[in-house]
């Protein structure tokens, strides 16, 4: 989706058309900025991973080879590392320490 403000700029839009909820489960990076945003606008809610991982049935990841199990594949999403420093940062850690065929 991109960096920050681009994904800032998606939430507002989604939350003005489904003030109920827009079924996205996590939010990372960003600073503390956006969550300070979010929180301002009431949109913020407190998320437990593990009882998401129970309903579908899917192993609690607990490394960073376990996102690539092929029963997670369509479920693990990332920023674009071109548009986000959060995570092009952790893509440059994940590849120091694993090399750029098993990172």
């Amino acid at each position: 989706m991109g960096g920050t403000p681009d994904i800032l700029k998606f939430l507002r839009s989604e939350f003005k058309n489904k003030p109920n909820g827009i079924e996205i489960d996590l939010f990372f990076g960003g600073g503390t900025d956006p969550y300070t945003e979010l929180k301002k606008q009431g949109v913020l809610e407190a998320y437990r991973v593990p009882i998401v991982l129970n309903r579908l049935r899917f192993p609690e990841p607990k490394t960073w080879g376990d996102l690539a199990r092929p029963e997670l594949f369509s479920w693990v999403r990332s920023a674009d590392p071109r548009k986000s420093g959060s995570v092009h940062m952790a893509y440059e850690i994940i590849l120091q320490a694993h090399g750029w065929e098993r990172g």
